[in-house]
């Protein structure tokens, strides 16, 4: 059963209902074998040949109306031109992948809003899909969905559903250089390794770290309580171990400051 073809003077495509797709159309084709094949048979039993008949005819009717139209070569090449701009159109404020799953703050009005102006080119879109596409079983084929973009305009922080966001950076060469550069894309040259080095001493003398002293420093007197001097001697503070400590050359060398 082959569809109505188009006139070649224009392209009359509805906006107001969708073509069959490839399994309705195969469903509906099975449906007319199954019935004219029943009306052919002598050892079928019909208690109503007519209505079996009407049936047929309302199959064939729907098929023939529904089904996407045979084109001529030049008419598909004006089709095809003009889904690419009916996509182009319907981009055009397009709620997002994200707009769409989190249902942020404005994103029902938002896609209402889109979907009243597009719903015709949508249909029409699809419609040019299956004409041009015809018999391909894919159930995306016809689908806007696989080009609702990605970047969001709405705010997520109040989200109805909310989830982790992430920020993928643009795919691009200084992106790729400083990725390689911080996480390594190989094998790190000795070159490399020696700059680093350098720029890593050239730090440390900018920085004035003082150095550990080679002999090891005298032990502190407590500012309260006994003192034990070098010598050995103990006093009952740290005045009087300081007065002795004038005198004591054992202490001056070996006691506490």
């Amino acid at each position: 059963m082959s569809a109505a073809t188009i006139d070649l003077t224009g392209v009359d495509i509805p906006t107001n209902r969708t073509y069959l797709n490839s399994r309705q159309e195969q469903e509906y084709t099975e449906e007319i074998k199954g019935l004219e094949a029943t009306l052919n048979d002598p050892k079928a039993r019909l208690e109503n040949v007519g209505e079996v008949r009407k049936q047929l005819a309302r199959v064939r009717k729907d098929l023939e109306q529904q089904a996407p139209p045979e084109v001529t070569g030049i008419q598909k090449d004006r089709i095809a031109a003009e889904a690419k701009e009916l996509l182009a159109k319907m981009m055009e404020g397009m709620p997002s992948q994200e707009e769409m799953r989190k249902c942020p703050p404005g994103a029902i009005g938002k896609h209402r809003s889109w979907e009243m102006e597009n719903k015709p080119r949508i249909i029409r879109y699809r419609n040019i899909m299956r004409i041009l596409n015809r018999g391909n079983e894919d159930p995306d084929m016809a689908s806007i969905e696989k080009f609702r973009p990605r970047t969001s305009t709405l705010n997520m922080d109040n989200a109805v559903i909310p989830g982790a966001s992430y920020h993928i950076p643009p795919d691009t060469e200084q992106y790729k250089q400083n990725y390689d550069r911080t996480f390594g894309g190989g094998e790190v040259s000795a070159d490399a390794v020696g700059k680093l080095l350098a720029k890593i001493e050239a730090l440390e003398k900018r920085i004035d770290v003082p150095k550990a002293s080679a002999t090891p420093a005298r032990p502190v007197a407590p500012s309260t309580g006994p003192v034990v001097g070098g010598c050995g001697k103990e006093f009952g503070n740290v005045g009087g171990y300081r007065s002795h400590r004038n005198h004591c050359e054992q202490c001056r060398e070996n006691g506490p400051e």
